[in-house]
């Protein structure tokens, strides 16, 4: 009867759209970490990060901030390019990214894209929506349906080029 149980919450998590890709503890726990460190500037409705850089336009030192660094070296889309092949999760066979994962898209007026951290269950936080110049949390398809860009996918922070 135990395991019954057991698989049945497994089918209905997986129902919801829950990512089914193993983490190990240290992922999860700095996943964490980023996600807590962009609720609490969206909840605070802050203009700037703690370095004093303004959150609109800077994507890539807005995910660099949330994982403790103050310069993340690449812009978005360039993070997603210099990243290994086999260190990057095809977007169109992973649509649901883990909790602390970086998500890129590619595309804009610039061609530098956007990258986010994934809150899990397909929702994203992110600087510039749904606020422009601020923090927030949206869906993971906001960049795409607001914006225009194509989303290629995602990468653990600790396999990202560059950091």
């Amino acid at each position: 009867m135990h395991d019954g149980g057991m698989a049945m919450t497994i089918r209905k998590k997986l129902k919801r759209g829950w990512t089914r890709v193993a983490t190990g503890a240290r992922r999860r726990r700095a996943g964490s970490k980023a996600v807590a460190f962009l609720r609490k500037q969206s909840k605070i409705k802050s203009w700037k990060c703690p370095h004093g850089w303004a959150w609109k336009g800077h994507c890539a030192h807005t995910v660099a901030c949330a994982y403790g660094r103050s310069y993340s070296g690449w812009d978005a889309y360039e993070g997603w390019t210099k990243t290994l092949d086999k260190h990057r999760r095809d977007g169109r066979k992973m649509t649901d990214p883990p909790r602390g994962a970086l998500c890129f898209w590619e595309g804009g007026s610039q061609g530098y894209g956007h990258v986010a951290v994934s809150n899990g269950r397909k929702m994203i936080w992110t600087n510039d929506a749904p606020v422009s110049g601020k923090v927030g949390k949206v869906p993971l398809g906001y960049p795409r349906s607001q914006w225009g860009l194509h989303y290629k996918g995602w990468v653990w922070p600790d396999e990202v080029a560059g950091w």
